[in-house]
């Protein structure tokens, strides 16, 4: 699954993959792991 936002191509981790702080699916962008649902990012 993609999802384009802006010029900016997210990509989920994996299906088992989820925000520590919601439950929601990680996706990856820019060296970021994102939360789309509530925002949470860690970089590395």
């Amino acid at each position: 699954m993609r999802k384009l936002i802006g010029t900016q191509l997210r990509l989920p981790l994996s299906r088992n993959v989820r925000c520590p702080d919601c439950g929601g699916p990680l996706v990856h962008a820019e060296g970021c792991d994102c939360c789309p649902v509530c925002g949470f990012s860690r970089c590395g």
